[in-house]
């Protein structure tokens, strides 16, 4: 019964017209919205309007939540389901937004806690926690392979089946042992690249664990397409398979690379994040 009047609900907000100044908030602050297709627009818009209005927002040190943060953060959310129907990230309760990078507590190796400076967490299923200054900067370079919003609710994904491992829910064992598989053989190449002191596409932090791979490579997925299909091509298969899009066919602008674009959000030749 209740699935009933949720989708009866779902249904009504995505049959009201697209609020202008939401669709403002979208060609200001979302720099890959104007690449879509009209249907993929369509589908992205009745996406945000369930994803904003069903979730809890809540500003932390001060800020003051608007139609703008809920707007931004709920079309990266989406873009990540945008070819899945009737997936709004159910198991995500509230969205917590600080102004911009916060403090919480860390552990270091011998066991001291200390505060540690962040932009994003996503605890459990329940809780994603976000840098507002950062998830609008994220959004409006688009290109840069680093994507807050992206990371962290691509760690929700992982976490579907109930095992934060690097490999969301997928339909057979056969497929999560060469997703399994893959993700491996991407990190081993990682850090030998790492070793070797030559540039990444992706961010060396996808090196700390499976997980975490899976989370900086969605990034990159959607943002630095035409580069991952290149560097990681069955990767980018399985990639594309399960968040049935092909970003790739999006980028780059007429008259442009990626790896251009790339170049321009300081990330070093060819789309590589140099060593530092």
């Amino acid at each position: 019964m209740f699935g009933f009047f949720r989708r009866r609900r779902r249904a009504r907000l995505r049959a009201k017209p697209f609020p202008t100044v939401w669709r403002n908030h979208l060609e200001r602050n979302v720099g890959w919205y104007s690449v879509l297709e009209p249907a993929e627009r369509t589908k992205l818009e009745g996406d945000l309007a369930i994803f904003l209005t069903e979730k809890n927002w809540e500003g932390c040190a001060g800020l003051v939540i608007t139609d703008e943060i809920k707007v931004t953060i709920a079309a990266q959310a989406s873009l990540l389901s945008l070819a899945w129907k009737d997936f709004h990230f159910d198991a995500v309760i509230s969205i917590l937004v600080y102004p911009a990078a916060y403090r919480a507590k860390g552990r270091e190796e011998f066991g001291d806690a200390l505060p540690t400076e962040r932009v994003g967490e996503a605890f459990g299923r329940e809780t994603v926690v976000l840098s507002w200054r950062d998830s609008r900067a994220d959004a409006r370079g688009a290109r840069d392979g680093r994507n807050v919003v992206l990371h962290e609710f691509a760690h929700i994904l992982d976490m579907e089946d109930g095992l934060p491992d690097g490999v969301p829910h997928l339909n057979s064992d056969s497929l999560r042992a060469t997703w399994r598989t893959c993700i491996h053989r991407e990190i081993e190449r990682m850090q030998q690249s790492l070793l070797a002191r030559r540039g990444t596409l992706l961010d060396p932090y996808a090196v700390e664990s499976p997980p975490e791979f899976f989370a900086v490579a969605t990034e990159s997925f959607f943002e630095l397409a035409l580069d991952f299909q290149r560097e990681m091509p069955e990767f980018y298969r399985l990639m594309s398979d399960y968040y049935g899009q092909d970003p790739a066919r999006r980028w780059p602008a007429p008259g442009e690379t990626e790896s251009e674009n790339a170049a321009d959000n300081d990330q070093g030749a060819e789309g590589l994040w140099p060593i530092r």
